[in-house]
């Protein structure tokens, strides 16, 4: 079917925040995804197109588009761009994803992460992290957090897909006008062990040396050659927040991460810092061993 010609959009369309602020009170008993959903529904009729053809230039299946139209599944931002453009929407479909967005990754994280998330990730002025086995969240690629999520029990595409934007969004912290600082440490085990193949962890671990080289960002790796380590029992990060706020702690473990406040757990972690930190090499040879590990993973 050929749609009918339009109107030009600045004539048609009220100001952005006017037609988001319309929409969230008209839909104010539906669930955010069902008001994005509803949203962007209206808008893809309105423009004539087809629910494939959406679903087609924003590289997802079908099944997913659909859930996302229905409400039962979160948008990603991706989506939401790639939709707004299609549907000529003048930027009001991504600006609903923007207001939303909390509560979609609030449905995304389970509750006990998305706490750490939304109110101590995101206020953080500083980032402390240790990790043993895996690139921190914060620093993964797309194929290296698809390939790390895709081990999970259970998870169809559609959820790993969800699960993957969901990560990558939590990046975007580093975007800010005044981003957190980062200091991470981690064993050296995570750049030798093979994450979703040679090619993904050749870019992982180019991204790691490349961020690593921003004044922002400090990465230090504690080498194979050190052996066994007070760190290698799991993962942790610690959040300094602003205004005098005390630091919050974030414990990983294999079934769920843990938010400490209490600051008897967090002066122990920050004394355990203080030790990986001993054992880590300094910024420098950790750079020229990042480079090391990018060439060493070929994929001849």
């Amino acid at each position: 079917m050929i749609a009918q010609p339009r109107t030009p959009a600045a004539q048609t369309r009220p100001p952005t925040d006017t037609a988001v602020t319309q929409t969230m009170d008209t839909d104010a008993h539906l669930s955010p995804a069902q008001v994005f959903g509803r949203q962007l529904a209206s808008w893809r009729n309105r423009a004539g197109l087809t629910q494939e053809k959406v679903a087609r230039e924003a590289s997802i299946s079908l099944s997913y588009y659909r859930k996302i139209e229905s409400g039962h599944r979160a948008p990603t931002e991706h989506l939401a761009k790639v939709a707004d453009d299609l549907c000529e929407a003048g930027g009001i479909l991504l600006d609903l994803f923007e207001q939303l967005s909390p509560a979609f990754r609030q449905q995304t994280f389970p509750g006990w992460f998305g706490e750490w998330v939304e109110d101590v990730e995101a206020a953080a002025v500083m980032l402390r992290t240790y990790e043993p086995l895996l690139a921190p969240g914060l620093l993964q690629v797309e194929s290296y957090a698809r390939a790390v999520l895709s081990t999970r029990i259970g998870d169809g595409p559609d959820e790993i897909d969800e699960m993957v934007s969901a990560r990558l969004a939590r990046q975007q912290i580093f975007e800010r006008g005044r981003p957190p600082a980062l200091w991470a440490i981690l064993d050296e085990g995570i750049l030798r062990r093979c994450v979703g193949g040679p090619g993904i962890m050749r870019l992982q671990c180019r991204h790691l040396h490349e961020v690593a080289s921003r004044p922002d960002i400090v990465i230090r790796v504690i080498p194979l050659s050190t052996g066994a380590h007070e760190g290698l029992s799991g993962g942790f990060v610690i959040a300094d927040l602003p205004e005098g706020k005390p630091p919050v702690a974030y414990l990983d473990n294999a079934a769920q991460g843990q938010t400490a406040g209490d600051q008897e757990t967090v002066k122990k972690l920050e004394g355990l810092w203080a030790t990986l930190g001993v054992e880590a090499l300094p910024r420098t040879a950790s750079l020229e061993l990042l480079k090391e590990a990018e060439r060493s993973w070929t994929t001849e």
